[in-house]
């Protein structure tokens, strides 16, 4: 997707029909890229998820508890990623995503470590 948007980003930069309008073509191009990877990294975390809860390998068919498991994984992304990028302006605020990003993190790897122990 990142390879797809960088070609995109580019070849059509120059092309782009709102080049010489008060609001830059950057700021588009920032919004794409935003939307990308916060959708990528969503749907990545959220598929690596499935795969540590054994998906596809032990079991074949997701339950209730573990669709609500998913979704809330997805969903913390989702928004812990809106938020990196939306207070990227902001230095204070850029520091404390980046220490909850950090502990989100380390508690994903912490409970798929015990989850496999």
């Amino acid at each position: 997707m990142l390879i797809i948007f960088d070609f995109i980003n580019g070849k059509f930069y120059a092309n782009c029909p709102w080049v010489n309008l008060t609001i830059s073509a950057y700021a588009y191009l920032r919004m794409g890229k935003v939307v990308t990877v916060t959708f990528t990294f969503t749907f990545l975390h959220s598929l690596i998820y499935l795969i540590c809860r054994g998906w596809k390998t032990t079991i074949i068919t997701v339950e209730r508890n573990q669709a609500t498991n998913i979704t809330m994984v997805g969903s913390m992304f989702y928004l812990l990623y809106s938020a990196y990028f939306l207070s990227s302006d902001y230095s204070q605020i850029y520091e404390f995503i980046n220490i909850v990003l950090a502990t989100v993190y380390f508690m994903f790897g912490l409970t798929n470590h015990v989850a496999i122990s």
